[in-house]
């Protein structure tokens, strides 16, 4: 298919971005170099999340260029079952947890600084490009050591520990492993599950404690 006419068909529709993604993985499309992320940057100016739809022409918003970025950024790669790399974190800046604009970006390139070792990240804000260095796993760090210093360095409102969560939940979701059949690798993965298990629940337990601080600080502010 022509890559304008698809965009165009996109764009005219209303396409949920999340059913969009799922389906591509799904039915092994190749369309993702081009197409997926010039229809990305139109499909985020649907009703899916600005509530009206834009012309072609409008001004490319933060979440369009992180899009772009990320997408260029990952070309070529591949994840453990052969799927283009770029899907995930696509599908991690859909996860329904992530309602900002800043979590969505900070998730779509979450994995740039480390997959991508030539990643130019000049002109993405600092507000971003900060959580996204807290969420790159340093060679030197133990997965247990990645996981307490995204909780002792998240900025305070939850936002990498909610986009870290929702990593962690397309990366133990089984219709990744369908794609799998190496008995070795899915062994591997499987037993990966109860790491993930056990680094969400600190998560989710730190996520608990930022919500009770945030509300004595409102008891008090209500006091004084």
């Amino acid at each position: 298919m022509n890559k304008l006419n698809w965009i165009q068909d996109v764009s005219s529709s209303n396409v949920d971005l999340r059913v969009l993604v799922r389906h591509l993985q799904l039915q092994r499309k190749a369309l993702y170099a081009d197409c997926l992320v010039l229809g990305c940057v139109i499909l985020f100016h649907i009703r899916f999340y600005t509530g009206e739809q834009i012309q072609m022409s409008s001004p490319v918003s933060l979440l369009s260029r992180c899009i772009i970025l990320a997408t260029e950024s990952h070309s070529g790669q591949v994840d453990k079952a052969g799927e283009p790399y770029i899907l995930h974190p696509l599908r991690v800046m859909c996860d329904p947890s992530l309602t900002t604009e800043i979590e969505r970006c900070v998730a779509v390139l979450h994995d740039v600084i480390e997959d991508c070792p030539n990643v130019n990240l000049i002109g993405i804000p600092h507000v971003v490009y900060y959580r996204v260095d807290i969420l790159s796993h340093r060679p030197e760090e133990t997965y247990s050591e990645f996981i307490d210093r995204i909780i002792r360095q998240d900025p305070g409102d939850g936002s990498c520990i909610r986009v870290k969560l929702a990593d962690i939940r397309d990366n133990t979701d089984p219709i990744r492993l369908k794609g799998i059949t190496d008995p070795e690798l899915l062994d591997i993965l499987y037993s990966l599950r109860q790491r993930y298990q056990r680094a969400a629940q600190r998560l989710l337990d730190a996520l608990d404690g930022i919500a009770v601080e945030k509300l004595l600080r409102l008891k008090k502010g209500g006091t004084e």
